[in-house]
């Protein structure tokens, strides 16, 4: 993963979080893989192999999606940053991000696929 900044260096916090994703986008990667693969048994067009690169966007995306019509229909006065903004902080996969970026050694001990379990907690 890369990681575009203004700082000239991430602090620890920092590498930790964006660590998490790049996790996360590997996990998506293999589950993307394993679809691809469903899918060209199943006879699907070979452009499926883009999948397994951009599963996880499609994954957070969904998600974003989702939490933001929910959040934008949940009051009587539509506010669409303040949707996006809550939209961002429910996702799972950034809230895995922030609720672990505090402790280096959550890597080491972290289990596959762990994102699934925050989902729901909009």
């Amino acid at each position: 993963g890369s990681v575009f900044t203004k700082e000239s260096e991430l602090n620890n916090e920092e590498k930790t979080h964006e660590s998490i994703h790049v996790v996360e986008y590997l996990e998506c990667f293999i589950l993307g893989t394993l679809l691809l693969f469903v899918l060209l048994y199943l006879g699907a067009s070979i452009w499926f192999i883009l999948l397994p690169i951009i599963c996880y966007y499609i994954l957070y995306l969904m998600e974003w999606l989702v939490s933001f019509i929910h959040h934008l229909f949940s009051k009587r006065k539509k506010d669409f940053v303040k949707a996006n903004g809550k939209a961002y902080w429910s996702s799972a996969m950034e809230m895995e991000a922030y609720d672990n970026q505090n402790n280096p050694l959550y890597l080491k001990t972290r289990k596959f696929f762990a994102f699934v379990r925050y989902y729901g907690k909009i």
